[in-house]
């Protein structure tokens, strides 16, 4: 494990047990260093795994945490979720502890609350919505809110006093009705463990730390996670100030410095070194920073590449064009669509690229930071809800998956169903309950649904976090938008958010802007510098238009050789994994090793796990997904 750490890393891994803070700038495998240092604790002794809890920012990354450490041979004792879960999670406890039987009710879906409260009114609900969160997130009660978002300068299509009256009878409202939302979590089991006698023992079940993604923490997880700390510590932190785009939702990137400053005096690791991108693009994304008075550094791992294109369009529809022109060239042959992402700052620019799209004939998909609930799958869920116990649960699941098993899918999908089983056996590691709690479970945790299909991909830049793509377009950096117009006093977190989004590219990267939106002259973004250098550049030559008919004609085909069609149809599964778990491909499983069963075919779970870089594990979980793509030539990996 230690042998595939370079020394910075090697360093956070084996940092004595205490207080360590990591900065880690983007691709500098900062996931990599979180599951090493668990599992190098566990190895040395110096920590009991069911005493250990790591926090992450999505259950998707907790996922993959897991996931990594079971290849360390880290059992599912090490806790590993959201704060909001992990938060759920002890109040449960407690509350069994105590006896209590009244227990409150878990509502995930704030809108639909309010706009019950709101007598239908669904426009101020949405609206209040986001400022209760961000006024939550900032520890600010109903009675202070009017002054804060005053002070702050938050922006909202109705008066300030009418969002402090609705988040005033909002709080009034889930009382009378036993509700408990997202952050009530956070602030009952803070409250919880206040109590006389209890933050000791909760402290002690819980006294190894870790939290992922720092710089995007707020105020009130911050006061949760010192309460659960109690005084100790044992805490390792990652976080890259670089990265910090949450500040319009409460998130205060000040904490890590904080942290680093404050009386803990953590050991502080950089990761400067980046493996994920060539030289050009972590050089852009260096300059963005610089740019904006955020001197970064970051070395590049990774030999030189394609030239970082700055695309200057007459208007929003000749960019359009050019997006879609320039993704048919970016996506090597062999690769799927999905090797491709388009990054925009607006769901509205998305929008129109994808209509573009959709004229040449070419398949995207839309994502968002929660992703699109399948129908199918939605409905499944909504019968879970009729079972009364956990063991009712866990026999709804079972009845699912074995009939679908048999048939081949009938009425239920093989697919949704095993993801189901495995969700309610997730499920009982927390506790279990009943179907309506497993329902609610999954909402909190924010379980993607639907199968995704191999298509570019077209993602707002928040929802682009912690995601790459071999080539990456990121539209719309000019004065029309970029920055947000409600943002220009916030340009610092704008300049890190169009960081992240050119950083999110390991080996091509496109930007584009007009210079006409609508009625209006735009101009190149004040967050764009010059990117100068050999390894950048304008392309303002326009592209034929034959390229989209040429490319759609391409897809129509398989590629002649077969070891190219097999490996195509491999790259296509792992962008359709990594996406439903929201984990770079690499993941998944790195380039070299899907040329590796490329090129040995293995016919058996044994065969594939004598492959370099899969092993017993990987091959035991994997197996039943990769040996059908090597015995069904021609066939649509999507399919799989």
């Amino acid at each position: 494990m230690l042998r595939a750490l370079d020394t910075d890393q090697r360093a956070a891994v084996t940092a004595p047990p205490g207080p360590v803070a990591v900065i880690a700038g983007a691709g500098s495998g900062k996931t990599r260093v979180l599951t090493s240092r668990i599992a190098y604790r566990i190895a040395t002794g110096t920590a009991i795994p069911n005493h250990i809890v790591a926090f992450t920012f999505t259950r998707q990354a907790a996922i993959e945490l897991q996931r990594r450490l079971s290849g360390y041979g880290v059992d599912r004792a090490v806790v590993a979720g959201t704060f909001h879960s992990v938060a759920y999670r002890i109040l449960r406890r407690r509350w069994e502890d105590r006896g209590r039987r009244d227990l409150p009710r878990l509502q995930t879906n704030r809108v639909e609350v309010l706009t019950e409260l709101l007598e239908g009114n669904r426009q101020l609900a949405g609206i209040a919505v986001t400022e209760i969160e961000w006024a939550r997130a900032r520890l600010v009660s109903p009675t202070d809110y009017l002054a804060a978002a005053s002070t702050a300068g938050r922006r909202t299509a109705v008066p300030l006093e009418r969002i402090a009256q609705v988040y005033t009878d909002f709080e009034t409202f889930k009382r009378r009705k036993r509700l408990l939302d997202f952050d009530d979590l956070l602030s009952e089991c803070t409250s919880e463990l206040r109590r006389n006698g209890v933050a000791d023992a909760v402290a002690w079940w819980h006294r190894h730390l870790h939290v992922d993604e720092f710089q995007d923490i707020n105020p009130l997880q911050f006061e949760f996670l010192e309460t659960l700390r109690n005084g100790g510590t044992d805490i390792f932190v990652v976080g890259d100030p670089a990265q910090a785009i949450y500040g319009w939702n409460g998130a205060d990137p000040t904490l890590l410095d904080r942290v680093q400053r404050g009386p803990l005096q953590p050991i502080t690791v950089e990761l400067p070194t980046n493996y994920r991108s060539t030289p050009q693009i972590v050089a852009a994304g260096d300059r963005v920073l610089a740019a904006h008075r955020m001197p970064a550094e970051h070395r590049a791992e990774r030999a030189d590449g394609d030239r970082v294109l700055v695309v200057a369009c007459d208007n929003e529809d000749d960019e359009a064009k050019q997006i879609v022109r320039r993704a048919a060239l970016l996506r090597q042959p062999g690769a799927g669509w999905s090797s491709v992402a388009v990054l925009a700052r607006t769901h509205e620019l998305l929008r129109r690229v994808n209509d573009e799209f959709a004229r040449a004939r070419i398949p995207t998909r839309v994502v968002t930071r929660r992703g699109a609930p399948d129908a199918a799958l939605a409905a499944l869920v909504r019968s879970a809800r009729a079972a009364a116990s956990s063991d009712d649960l866990h026999r709804w699941a079972v009845d699912l998956v074995w009939p679908a098993e048999e048939s081949g899918g009938g009425e239920v999908d093989p697919d949704d169903a095993r993801r189901l089983l495995e969700a309610v056996q997730e499920f009982e590691d927390t506790g279990g309950g009943n179907g309506a709690s497993f329902a609610a479970w999954l909402d909190l945790n924010g379980v993607q649904q639907g199968a995704p299909t191999d298509a570019v991909e077209l993602v707002t830049v928040h929802a682009a976090k912690g995601r790459e793509w071999p080539a990456v377009i990121v539209a719309g950096v000019d004065t029309g938008g970029f920055p947000a117009p409600q943002r220009l006093a916030a340009r610092a977190e704008e300049a890190r958010l169009l960081y992240v989004a050119l950083t999110r590219a390991t080996d091509r990267l496109v930007v584009t802007w007009a210079q006409r939106r609508g009625s209006k002259s735009t101009s190149r973004s004040p967050l764009l510098p010059d990117l100068g250098g050999p390894g950048s550049g304008e392309a303002p030559e326009p592209l034929p238009d034959e390229i989209v008919a040429l490319v759609t004609r391409r897809t129509a085909s398989e590629p002649a050789d077969e070891r190219t069609a097999t490996l195509a149809r491999l790259r296509q599964w792992r962008s359709a994994a990594a996406r439903a778990a929201s984990v770079p491909e690499s993941f998944v499983l790195e380039d070299r090793v899907l040329e590796r069963i490329a090129d040995t075919m293995p016919e058996s779970e044994q065969a594939l796990a004598h492959i370099e870089g899969v092993g017993a594990i990987a091959a035991r979980r994997l197996a039943a997904r990769i040996l059908p793509l090597l015995r069904t030539a021609g066939s649509s990996p999507a399919a799989h």
